[in-house]
């Protein structure tokens, strides 16, 4: 993000929040991310369970079972593993769009926004009247 003088507004690191604080009971939107230490991924996970769907869901692991848990055991908007807001933010041939409390939809750029937007109608066609009732 950049402010009017074109100055770069770089994201914000919120190290250890409470969870009951506003920023963690809130959407966010802005370039902050609160940061959570937990013991492990099955810590991560409830965490992230506990709660309304999140827009993204972070997972910052070097192990490729933790991704695949995070995609299997959490549900969200995203997943993003190992990468913050910008690496999405700046790729506009991925959907991105929300799930449940965080939104509905699945694209707010590029073409899947367009397709997302445009309400695609699949149309089922019989050659009689009524011949597969």
């Amino acid at each position: 993000p950049t402010t009017d003088d074109n100055t770069c507004v770089p994201v914000t690191l919120l190290i250890a929040p409470a969870v009951d604080s506003p920023v963690m009971q809130e959407e966010i939107f802005g370039p902050l991310l609160p940061l959570i230490k937990v013991s492990g991924m099955k810590e991560a996970i409830e965490f992230v369970r506990k709660r309304p769907k999140p827009l993204v869901t972070y997972c910052y692991s070097p192990d490729p079972q933790a991704w695949e848990a995070f995609r299997l055991d959490t549900s969200s908007g995203n997943l993003a593993v190992n990468c913050g807001p910008q690496r999405m933010q700046g790729n506009f041939n991925a959907g991105f769009g929300g799930a449940g409390e965080s939104g509905y939809g699945y694209s707010i750029w590029g073409r899947a926004a367009f397709d997302d937007y445009s309400h695609h109608k699949t149309i089922f066609k019989g050659k009689k009247f009524a011949g597969s009732v």
